[in-house]
């Protein structure tokens, strides 16, 4: 029961993508939670339920709140990691993401910045937006950012196989997607594949190459028998 009510509670968190709801969907969530938590209470010890009901009660969180990339609010939540669709940009991140298809002026340096370092979590439901993908697929807008904020968490923080350079690699194949002769050939599948590609390339790359992971008898290597190790 306390998992139904858990699912419940992310359903309002989820279901909703309005700019202005940060604070209230996070109150929500523990205002659902905690119903759940009335409900079960008898069948708890009392340690447990006590535990339970300090950790989840309503709390009131400013409404004031601001955050630079979409995922911010849940991202201080320690283990309840669904970012939103729809929440706002600060000004810097949106002057950066209306240039991803200006080749010349676009900084994936600059996103990373604005954006608190997760600049793939940014990029990655914009430019499915901006590819209509969720019209044409019929994607639900939430778990797209979902999924790219849980790709963006696999990233290693490394000096150069990390999210940032999944984002960069992310925007150039956007771009060239954006071209008349190649958007009007692809299929609306085709152009999500190829985002989803470059978004993924490098994700959990450890930093090291084949030879590396081989000659160390990596248990990536011992997997996959040596062969493509990296690429499997």
């Amino acid at each position: 029961l306390v998992e139904f009510h858990i699912h419940q509670a992310l359903e309002v968190l989820l279901a909703q993508g309005d700019e202005p709801r940060e604070a209230n969907k996070l109150n929500a969530f523990h205002s659902t939670f905690h119903k759940g938590l009335e409900e079960v209470s008898q069948e708890l010890s009392v340690e447990v339920s006590g535990w339970l009901s300090v950790t989840y009660s309503p709390r009131q969180v400013p409404g004031s709140l601001r955050f630079n990339h979409p995922g911010g609010i849940l991202r201080q939540m320690s283990d309840l990691r669904a970012p939103l669709d729809g929440f706002e940009n600060s000004p810097q991140t949106q002057a950066e993401l209306d240039r991803v298809m200006d080749w010349d002026n676009f900084d994936i340096f600059a996103l990373h910045k604005h954006t608190g370092g997760h600049p793939l979590s940014t990029i990655g439901p914009y430019l499915f937006r901006h590819f209509n993908l969720h019209k044409e697929l019929n994607l639900d807008t939430a778990k797209v950012q979902f999924y790219w904020s849980e790709v963006e968490m696999g990233y290693q923080n490394l000096s150069y196989h990390n999210c940032t350079h999944a984002a960069d690699v992310m925007q150039v194949v956007a771009w060239f997607l954006n071209l008349p002769h190649l958007r009007n050939n692809l299929e609306p599948l085709e152009i999500c594949a190829a985002l989803v590609a470059a978004g993924i390339h490098d994700h959990d790359h450890p930093g090291v190459n084949n030879d590396f992971l081989i000659r160390s008898k990596h248990k990536l290597a011992m997997r996959y028998n040596d062969k493509s190790v990296l690429e499997q």
